[in-house]
């Protein structure tokens, strides 16, 4: 009876991909990381004017809220510019 193991048989290698199809899946995956953000866009400016005024959302609805407002309304001491708080 002989011991000698039989020789594995190899896995057969797969083609490399052609470039066209990288490129495809590049685009691919380039178009779907726009659509993300177009989608999570509204979320992100609903969530920043729910901090605002109504006044704030409609001067400037994409600005965060200013900081020399946000102190003037939590009570500190205010410029003479920031009279408009």
């Amino acid at each position: 009876m002989s011991t000698a193991a039989a020789p594995r048989a190899q896995r057969p290698r797969r083609p490399a991909r052609p470039r066209t199809e990288a490129l495809s899946t590049l685009g691919v995956h380039a178009l779907l990381v726009v659509f993300a953000i177009v989608a999570i866009a509204p979320v992100l400016v609903v969530v920043v004017n729910s901090f605002k005024s109504t006044m704030g959302i409609f001067g400037a609805p994409f600005a965060p809220r200013s900081a020399r407002r946000s102190a003037c309304r939590a009570g500190t001491t205010c410029s003479a510019r920031a009279t408009s708080c």
